[in-house]
């Protein structure tokens, strides 16, 4: 299980949904343009990174 958060400054993180993973991929409509973004593991792990995208690519803070 994984959600999807984006930053929105005064009103801080605000979720765009939870979702189960059937594979590698998982897709979200309505995200903000240039939004920082963070993708939480809600069921186990902690690598957990927050990135933006660019060109439909994600960017992650520690690349910058």
């Amino acid at each position: 299980m994984y959600e999807l958060l984006y930053q929105s400054g005064l009103e801080g993180w605000v979720s765009l949904g939870i979702q189960k993973a059937a594979s590698k991929e998982l897709f979200y409509e309505n995200i903000p343009s240039k939004a920082l973004l963070w993708l939480r593991n809600r069921s186990r792990g902690r690598e957990e990174h927050v990135f933006f995208l660019q060109d439909e690519e994600q960017v992650f803070a520690y690349d910058l």
